[in-house]
């Protein structure tokens, strides 16, 4: 776990430095792919899976995307404590960019959670 864990870091950080030094409009591309990674509010691991496309009224500036994201969590349930769930789900965001490596959006995510076979015995 923890090599996976240093793994996802390192490539986190290589990714978001070739991101912070590349142009939004430096290239003529208008599908996004990709994978984005981090930590949830409980700390554990979370990832997103998303495509998207560059709006052509402003190509340089506006783009959505849309996709799916996970993350595991737990939580304290009616005086049972560290209940286990995954969360899955879909979202769609929109991004605009201020500044070369600087942009704000929004993101509207619907996600599903299940309670893992442990926590559900547990409980």
């Amino acid at each position: 776990m923890k090599n996976r864990f240093l793994l996802c870091l390192v490539g986190l950080i290589i990714s978001s430095i070739t991101l912070f030094a590349s142009d939004n409009g430096s290239t003529n591309r208008r599908i996004n792919l990709g994978v984005t990674g981090g930590l949830s509010q409980c700390s554990s691991l979370s990832g997103d899976v998303y495509g998207g496309v560059i709006l052509p009224f402003n190509p340089n500036k506006t783009e959505i995307n849309f996709g799916y994201t996970y993350f595991k969590n737990s939580t304290d349930y009616s005086g049972v404590k560290d209940l286990e769930f995954n969360s899955h789900g879909l979202f769609i965001e929109g991004n605009y960019y201020l500044i070369k490596g600087l942009y704000g959006g929004l993101k509207f995510a619907i996600n599903f959670n299940w309670v893992d076979n442990q926590s559900q015995k547990k409980f």
